[in-house]
């Protein structure tokens, strides 16, 4: 859960992110050795990553690719959209936009 400044810790992100992997494959109908096998990440390292959020940024680049989600790692960090009319107008100012 996020905390009250709505800023989720390190461990709740990566319970997210292995959450929603996991409804990946299963919405894919897929076992975790079939996806372990089509991804080249180890069985164990996957059962881990399911059970814990812990994985290296090499393999949940491989889970993405073999799950077609890559976009959504290429998400990570790009320019927020300016919130409102203001936010743009001030960002044009400076020459941000």
């Amino acid at each position: 859960m996020a905390n009250i400044l709505g800023v989720y810790s390190q461990g709740t992100v990566t319970e997210i992110i292995a959450a929603r992997v996991r409804d990946l494959r299963l919405k894919a109908n897929l076992t975790q050795k079939t996806l372990s096998v089509n991804s080249g990440v180890a069985l164990a390292t996957l059962k881990h990553f399911e059970r814990t959020g812990q994985i290296s940024l090499k393999h949940l680049i491989m889970l993405a690719t073999a799950l077609d989600r890559q976009d959504d790692l290429l998400g990570i960090f790009k320019e927020k959209l300016p919130a409102s009319l203001d936010e743009l107008k001030r960002k044009r100012a400076r020459g941000v936009l």
